[in-house]
C-alpha cells in the first residue's frame, strides 16, 4: 500500500486534500501508524476483520493503511444495507469494535445496538478540517456547500443517545500512546486484505461481499504505471472519487493514485446533486465516477445559469466507471466537456472533439479495462482502425480475458457470450454462501473467473464490449436466446435525439425499453419512440416483438440510481407506471403522421 516513490523527497508531497487541508505523505503514514498502534492496543490482531462504515474522509485512508500495517482485514459496509443483513455482517466479523463516521451513526444506531458490537469509534467529518486560533474547525467552502450539506460535529448528540460505548477519534488514539508491543506485521500477497461490496442491484439491500487479497490492490496499482501499461504517466495528478467507500472501485482508485505519488481528494458527500459542486471544490485532474453522476453534471451545466459560464480547465481525465456510455450519452457529455473547456489547462493541445474516457471492470475483477479518450480513438483514420469494428474496452496487460459461449468454447468476433477473466487481481471469492458460479471452465478444462456479464469481442485486437448482465436475454422457441442489448443498440442508434436507453423485463414478462431524450432533441417524444419502433421491427424476432413496450422518461425524471451511483435496474423492473407504457405493435399500427422527418 506504500507509494513506490515514497522516498525522502516525496514524503513532503500532498497525499490527501480535504476542504482546504493538505496532508503530506509523511503525515498520512504517521497517522496510519497511530491508528495501527491504537488498534493493537484495543486487541485487533493480524487476520481480524475490522468493520468500517466511514464516509470518504482522511480517516478512511488512515484506517485502510492501518489495517494493512497490522495485517487486519478492513470490512467496509454501507448504511443502506438491509437491517438484518447488516446486523449479520457485523456479527459475522467477530469484532466488538466498529469504526463509523458521525454522519452515518444515527442511520444504523438500532442495528449497532442489536449487534455484538460493544463500542464504536466515531469519527467526525470535522476532525480533519483546519482550525482557527481558538481551535474551531474551518470549512472554506461552507457557502458553496451549505445549500446541500453542513459539516458539523455530531459526537455530543451521538454520545447522549447511544446505549453502547462511544469513543472519539482522540480517545481512540490515546489508547495507543503507551502501547509498546509489535505494530507492523509480516503479511503475504495472498492474505485477505479487504472485503467490499457490489452495487446490490441484483438483490436490493443485500449486495454481495467480495474478498480481495493484498496481491489484487498492489498488482493493479503497479500495472497501471506508465512503464507497464503504456498509458500516460499519472504525474502530479489530483484525483477525486466520490464512489461510496464500501465499493471496491473506491479502494482501488485510492490505492492507484497514492501508489503513483499523486494526490487524493476526500469528498464525504457522494450524491449526484452535489457532484458538480464537489468538482468545483476539489478541482481534480482525474475523476472516476458512474455515468449517472456525469449525466446529472452535464444537465446542470446545460441548464443552470450559475454553471453556464464556468470552465473546468483542470478536469483532464473525467472517466466513466461501472457502466458503459450509450452513444447518446457520449455525444452529450463530450459536447459539455468542449463547451466548458475540460482539461484545456492541463493538456498541451485541446483534445476536442472529446475528453471523456471509459474505465471499466467489475468489483470482482478490479479495473481490468481502460480506454483513454475512447471517442478520439474511434475517429482515427481508416489506416489505424478498421471502421468495420468499433472500439470497446481494452484489457490491461496483466489480464487474460475471453468470451465463452454456452458450451464453453471461445466466441468469435461480434459473437455474444459470457465474459471471463484470469488475472492477479481476481477476487478470492464472495463472502457467505455466494460461491455458486464464481468460476467456470472452458472446453479445454481451464478455469476462469465468471464476470456475470454478456460481452463480445469487437475487433481483432481484443477490444471488449460489455453488454449487460448474463441473464439479460429472452429464450426463443428454437432454443436460442435473444440478448436485450440488441434492442438497446437498435434504439440508441438515434444518438441525436436519444440520450439513454435501458431494457428490462418486468414481472409480467414484458420487455420494457426505457428511453430518455437528448436535452436538445429535435423530435417530439412520439416521433422518437415511433422511429425507434421502426428500427426494432426488422431486427427483433417476431415472437417477442409484441411483448416489447416503450417507457418514455423525461430529462427531469431521468433514471433512478442505486446508492453506488449505478443505474437502478431493480427499480426499473418493478416500476408500476403501466399507464405510461406504449407497445411496439401499437406504435407500428398507428397513424404515421409523426414518422421520421
Amino acid at each position: 500500500m506504500y507509494s513506490r516513490n515514497a522516498g525522502c523527497k516525496s514524503m513532503g508531497k500532498t497525499a490527501v486534500k480535504y476542504r482546504g487541508n493538505e496532508i503530506s505523505y509523511a503525515k498520512l503514514y504517521s497517522k496510519a501508524f497511530e491508528y495501527a498502534r491504537a488498534m493493537k492496543a484495543m486487541g485487533v490482531a493480524k487476520g481480524d476483520e475490522v468493520p468500517v462504515c466511514v464516509s470518504n474522509i482522511p480517516e478512511y485512508l488512515y484506517l485502510r493503511f492501518a489495517c494493512s500495517f497490522i495485517g487486519a482485514v478492513i470490512h467496509m459496509v454501507g448504511t443502506w444495507f438491509d437491517p438484518e443483513y447488516l446486523e449479520d455482517i457485523l456479527n459475522n466479523t467477530g469484532s466488538s469494535i466498529l469504526f463509523i463516521s458521525d454522519d452515518k451513526y444515527m442511520q444504523i444506531k438500532p442495528i449497532i445496538e442489536r449487534s455484538q458490537i460493544r463500542k464504536s469509534v466515531v469519527i467526525s467529518l470535522t476532525d480533519s478540517l483546519k482550525t482557527d486560533e481558538a481551535g474551531n474547525p474551518i470549512n472554506p467552502y461552507e457557502d458553496l456547500e451549505s445549500p446541500f450539506h453542513v459539516l458539523e460535529n455530531k459526537l455530543d448528540e451521538i454520545k447522549e443517545v447511544s446505549v453502547k460505548e462511544i469513543l472519539t477519534q482522540h480517545e481512540f488514539l490515546d489508547m495507543g500512546r503507551n502501547y509498546i508491543g509489535k505494530v507492523l506485521e509480516k503479511v503475504s500477497l495472498d492474505d485477505l486484505s479487504a472485503i467490499t461490496y457490489t452495487s446490490g442491484t441484483t438483490k436490493p439491500g443485500c449486495p454481495k461481499g467480495v474478498k480481495q487479497s493484498n496481491r489484487s490492490y498492489i498488482t493493479f496499482a503497479r500495472f497501471k504505471s506508465s512503464d507497464v501499461s503504456g498509458l500516460p504517466e499519472m504525474k502530479n495528478m489530483t484525483a477525486l472519487s466520490i464512489i461510496p467507500t464500501y465499493a471496491h472501485t473506491q479502494l482501488s482508485a485510492m490505492s492507484d493514485v497514492l501508489f503513483c505519488n499523486c494526490t487524493f481528494c476526500c469528498e464525504p458527500f457522494g450524491d449526484k446533486e452535489f457532484f458538480p459542486y464537489a468538482i468545483l471544490i476539489n478541482k481534480p485532474n482525474y475523476c472516476p465516477c458512474p455515468v449517472g453522476f456525469w449525466i446529472h453534471l452535464g444537465k446542470t451545466f446545460a441548464g443552470s445559469e450559475y454553471f453556464k459560464k464556468i470552465k473546468m480547465p483542470y478536469l483532464m481525465l473525467p472517466e466513466v466507471v461501472g457502466e458503459e456510455l450509450s452513444p447518446g450519452e457520449e455525444r452529450f457529455l463530450n459536447r459539455i466537456s468542449r463547451e466548458h473547456g475540460f482539461g484545456t489547462g492541463r493538456l498541451p493541445f485541446p483534445l476536442a472533439p472529446v475528453t471523456f474516457s471509459i474505465g471499466g471492470g467489475t468489483t470482482e475483477g478490479g479495473g481490468l479495462f481502460t480506454t483513454l479518450y475512447r471517442s478520439l480513438q474511434e475517429k482515427k483514420p481508416m489506416y489505424i482502425i478498421n471502421k468495420a469494428y468499433s472500439l470497446g474496452l481494452y484489457p490491461l496487460k496483466l489480464a487474460e480475458v475471453e468470451v465463452l459461449n454456452a458450451e464453453g468454447d471461445y466466441c468469435g468476433l461480434n459473437e455474444p457470450g459470457l465474459l471471463v477473466v484470469n488475472s492477479p487481481g481476481n477476487m478470492m471469492g464472495y463472502t457467505g454462501n455466494n460461491q455458486e458460479g464464481v468460476y467456470v471452465s472452458d472446453t479445454h478444462g481451464k478455469k476462469w473467473l465468471n464476470m456475470g456479464t454478456i460481452a463480445y469481442k469487437s475487433d481483432p485486437k481484443g477490444s471488449i464490449k460489455m453488454k449487460g448482465r448474463s441473464d439479460d436475454y429472452t429464450n426463443l422457441k428454437d432454443g436460442s436466446f435473444f440478448p436485450y442489448f440488441r434492442i438497446e443498440e437498435a434504439v440508441a442508434k438515434d444518438k441525436r435525439n436519444i440520450l439513454s436507453c435501458t431494457v428490462v423485463k418486468n414481472p409480467e414478462g414484458n420487455i420494457v425499453v426505457h428511453v430518455e431524450p437528448q436535452p436538445d432533441a429535435r423530435l417530439s417524444s412520439k416521433e422518437i419512440i415511433y422511429n425507434a419502433a421502426k428500427r426494432l421491427s426488422p431486427c427483433v424476432p417476431e415472437e417477442i416483438l409484441g411483448r416489447i413496450y416503450f417507457r418514455f422518461r423525461s430529462n427531469e425524471e431521468s433514471f433512478a440510481m442505486s446508492s453506488s451511483g449505478k443505474r437502478n435496474y431493480s427499480a426499473l423492473k418493478y416500476e408500476r407506471e403501466h399507464g405510461k407504457l406504449v407497445s411496439v405493435n401499437e406504435l407500428l399500427s398507428a397513424d404515421a403522421s409523426y414518422s421520421a422527418r
